[in-house]
């Protein structure tokens, strides 16, 4: 007899990334980092995820917001820095200076990113009606706490 299963869920909360106010709860705080993971099990135990969410959570009412991949491994770098200043690791002057860094290397990486993406489009017809937000995507539900 074989027992399997799905929905053991995982969760690693990072830290805190941004300041910003919750349209939820209207509580302005530092909002976290967290990745929800979502594994097949075998036994009771947890074999591959088949599921992966990547959110910015209020700390406050867990509403959140979800976020692509790639914007999850650009904030992780923001979660580091912060940790290294709340951890005392770094003087505030240092931390100004590596924000500054790690926004410069974004807007870079940003602006590579946008030239191969003209690059694609002019290969297609536009679409002019399309307002889509492809960074992130806002959530309807309300995630769990810590």
């Amino acid at each position: 007899m074989i027992i399997f299963g799905w929905g053991h869920v995982k969760k690693k909360t990072y830290g805190p990334v941004i300041r910003h106010t919750c349209n939820h709860c209207h509580n302005i705080d530092n909002w976290y980092l967290i990745k929800i993971s979502t594994w097949f099990t075998l036994f009771f135990v947890p074999i591959f995820p088949y599921k992966i969410n990547y959110l910015l959570v209020c700390p406050i009412c867990s509403w959140g917001i979800e976020l692509e991949k790639n914007d999850f491994k650009q904030l992780i770098k923001i979660v580091e820095i912060n940790m290294l200043l709340l951890n005392d690791k770094i003087t505030y002057d240092e931390y100004k200076k590596l924000v500054a860094n790690n926004t410069k290397q974004r807007a870079i990486e940003t602006s590579s990113e946008s030239d191969k993406s003209t690059k694609q489009i002019t290969k297609k017809e536009p679409n002019i009606s399309s307002n889509k937000k492809t960074n992130r995507k806002k959530s309807k539900t309300k995630f769990p706490k810590n």
